[in-house]
């Protein structure tokens, strides 16, 4: 596995020129974890509208970081708003019964979702030496597709588009499920950059369609960690 890390670090630093596509891979797999190493110097605020039969029902605000070894980023409530339960006691258990199975849904969801983005480049290593990383480059848009089967979860896939030029990602789609396949869950994640190039996943729409629920995470006010 060291012997395989160390020849994709050799790979990427070939010029982009008639690449091949395991070149290509581990050009990728270089600029998530340099990049990675960057986002976690900042912390920001995620913004979570979740809707329910195209409703926004729940708005919540929290404060995130990195810390630590974690891999993944640790995120504070800061504020909470949800739609008023409906009059009368009856219909309003119902709600709040209703209430507290979709919330329990959309956190599972959501782990799920955090196993997906920010992209591993350990998952992405896997994935290619299984054979399960198709690399479609558009040369007329200066951009290269990867399409990898199979990253976390049997059949799921997540198509990631980047520039290797600006060496940002653009684009991330998934198609997964929780679950077993039929709860089909899928997502769009569109990234931006901050002045100095170090990209982030600005905004992630989540769809979980057999459960009518909607849920859009923008994340804004980026902010670099003080060293003590």
């Amino acid at each position: 596995m060291r012997k395989f890390a160390l020849l994709l670090t050799a790979l990427a630093s070939l010029p982009a020129l008639a690449q091949t596509p395991q070149q290509k891979v581990a050009a990728f797999r270089q600029l998530l974890a340099e990049n990675q190493a960057k986002r976690r110097m900042y912390t920001w605020l995620e913004t979570t509208h979740i809707a329910y039969q195209g409703t926004i029902k729940v708005t919540k605000v929290s404060d995130c970081q990195f810390n630590g070894p974690n891999p993944k980023p640790e995120c504070t409530e800061l504020s909470l708003q949800q739609a008023p339960l409906p009059g009368g006691f009856f219909r309003k258990k119902i709600a709040e019964n209703k209430e507290e199975e979709l919330k329990a849904y959309m956190d599972s969801v959501r782990t799920l979702l955090a196993e997906y983005v920010p992209v591993m480049p350990g998952l992405v290593d896997q994935a290619y030496q299984q054979g399960n990383v198709a690399v479609a480059p558009d040369p007329e848009a200066g951009l290269t597709r990867l399409i990898i089967s199979n990253y976390k979860l049997p059949g799921d896939k997540i198509t990631v588009t980047y520039s290797p030029s600006m060496k940002r990602l653009m684009h991330v789609k998934i198609a997964t499920y929780l679950g077993k396949p039929s709860g089909v869950v899928t997502a769009d994640v569109t990234f931006a950059a901050l002045p100095n190039g170090v990209f982030y996943a600005y905004q992630k729409v989540l769809n979980a369609t057999a459960k009518e629920v909607v849920v859009t995470v923008t994340a804004t006010n980026f902010a670099e960690v003080v060293q003590q």
